[in-house]
């Protein structure tokens, strides 16, 4: 992703992107959003969700890796917690789980280098290949 968008997610939601500056041997969050500008919004969108659930319910998630894998997006997290393990919390990772598949899916109907909808999704994903925007340039 490029420098830019990733800065806008950085500023906009920095508890969840806190591990950005660690060392890479800490974190892999030190490459930055391993994945292409197409997926911002997608990102953004689980950014938004998840820091949401976090504010109302008490924990935090920091990111650990952020990147594109098998045509997918994959997200990567840490549940910081101060109490002792509880069911409460089992009930908030399977929320945060569950915006990050969603997300994943999403990507998966998404061009990772224009943000498209990828037609043909499937066929498109068996050629590993973008959609036909790159013919363009």
């Amino acid at each position: 992703m490029n420098p830019e968008l990733e800065q806008k997610l950085y500023i906009e939601f920095p508890k969840l992107f806190a591990q950005k500056d660690l060392d890479n041997s800490k974190s892999l969050m030190g490459y930055g959003c391993c994945c292409g500008d197409g997926w911002y919004a997608i990102l953004r969108g689980a950014c938004e969700r998840t820091q949401a659930v976090c504010d109302k319910e008490g924990f935090q998630v920091e990111f650990v890796q952020v990147k594109g894998k098998f045509d997918r997006l994959r997200v990567y997290y840490d549940l910081k917690v101060a109490d002792a393990y509880s069911k409460t919390i089992d009930g908030f990772d399977a929320i945060v789980g569950g915006i990050l598949e969603e997300a994943e899916g999403e990507s998966l109907e998404t061009c990772e280098v224009c943000g498209g909808i990828l037609e043909g999704a499937e066929e498109v994903r068996a050629k590993r290949t973008p959609c036909r925007c790159w013919e363009d340039v």
